[in-house]
């Protein structure tokens, strides 16, 4: 586990999955802990990155640029990258930059591993 001063990153294969459990605050000095674990788990090759941001508090645009640019490397090596227990504070982030229709958002790491009610 990496820790910072206000994030804590897990990086956990489950089978051809990669789980990326994220806690705490997103922000400038933090973003670049958060790059270095979603770059650590594409270079795994899973078939899909699942990003649990259930006890993420905060999300600055640093953040979210993150996010993005993960995203779009997942997408160019074929891998599914899905949000899942999406925080109200991070839906709003995501909203207010009308970026929601980047991602694929799950209720649970279950359902995004497994597919049922992504949208």
């Amino acid at each position: 586990m990496q820790t910072g001063p206000q994030l804590e990153i897990s990086v956990e294969r489950r089978g051809a999955a990669a789980v990326v459990g994220v806690r705490g605050e997103i922000d400038m000095a933090t973003s670049a802990q958060l790059r270095e674990a979603l770059s650590a788990a594409l270079a795994g090759t899973p078939d899909t990155v699942a990003v649990n941001l259930s006890e993420v508090a905060f999300i600055s645009s640093s953040g979210l640029r993150e996010l993005i640019v993960s995203r779009d490397q997942a997408s160019d090596q074929g891998v599914r990258f899905i949000l899942s227990n999406t925080p109200q504070a991070v839906r709003r982030v995501l909203d207010l930059t009308e970026t929601t229709r980047l991602f694929v958002l799950a209720s649970s790491v279950e359902s995004a591993l497994n597919g049922p009610d992504q949208h």
